[in-house]
């Protein structure tokens, strides 16, 4: 059976991107970027409008297929908008790599982010931070990195062999 390929997303230039930075909005509350009021220095003297989000649906009741869709597919396009991404989520992570937005992903309190990020180490516009002290000195790259091309067809290879084994 043939795997649809998800859809390639655009290499987009700087100036389509939004000014904005999304934080994650919940998760490891150890993490400064989890409290409003104590942003890091280095992330507010970007001049950046930071933003808070999260990946998690509130709504405790039952959600359609076609609303689930709505959804995700709305939270693609808020990712897309991002200049950068600053994340300790995993579907940060994940959503930053698919719509080819800039991301740091800062592990989290149970190691999940840094044992995922292997997975999507190749891609030039994600990174990995171990702890918050270290995004000073990677943002000044990852505000400005232009390889944003999300690769369908290599992340579809690696998988090949998982998909033959379930056939």
């Amino acid at each position: 059976m043939e795997q649809p390929t998800p859809p390639r997303t655009p290499r987009l230039p700087d100036t389509s991107r939004g000014r904005s930075t999304l934080l994650s909005n919940q998760g490891d509350t150890s993490h400064p970027i989890k409290h409003r009021e104590q942003n890091p220095v280095h992330i507010t003297s970007t001049g950046e409008r930071i933003t808070y989000t999260d990946t998690t649906i509130t709504d405790d009741s039952a959600i359609s297929a076609e609303r689930g869709e709505h959804l995700v597919l709305d939270k693609f396009a808020e990712f897309r908008k991002a200049r950068l991404v600053i994340t300790d989520r995993l579907h940060g992570m994940i959503f930053s790599a698919i719509t080819g937005t800039p991301c740091i992903a800062l592990n989290n309190s149970n190691g999940k982010v840094g044992m995922e990020y292997f997975w999507l180490q190749d891609l030039p516009y994600i990174t990995f931070a171990e702890d918050v002290d270290a995004l000073e000195s990677l943002l000044p790259d990852m505000m400005n990195i232009a390889d944003t091309h999300y690769p369908a067809e290599y992340f579809m290879r690696k998988f090949d062999s998982l998909t033959d084994l379930l056939s």
